[in-house]
């Protein structure tokens, strides 16, 4: 493809900063379906916002690999301090949460 192929299809499709607004969505495959085809085709044409693509793509698999769930004993902890709170609340003596 040309570079004046891809100057023409970039400026018809979406914008990198349009993109850009909808990459996490993209990339966690939560965007409108009807928008997908517009962001794969501007990731086509655009070398930079295909390589942050690929990069963030990346990122999310290794993350994904190295991402250890938490113990049962941790959520059990975890759900009785959430059901402690929904029953009766935060402890009195609780600082508030901006300070």
């Amino acid at each position: 493809m040309s570079i004046l192929d891809r100057l023409l299809r970039r400026n018809a499709g979406m914008s990198c900063q349009q993109v850009e607004a909808v990459m996490q969505q993209y990339l966690d495959n939560e965007l409108d379906p009807a928008e997908v085809p517009k962001v794969l085709a501007h990731l086509e044409a655009c070398k930079d916002c295909g390589l942050e693509a690929e990069l963030y793509t990346r990122i999310q698999t290794s993350l994904r690999a190295h991402q250890e769930a938490p113990s049962a004993d941790s959520m059990d902890r975890i759900r009785a301090l959430a059901q402690e709170l929904a029953l009766n609340g935060p402890p009195e003596d609780a600082e508030p949460a901006d300070a």
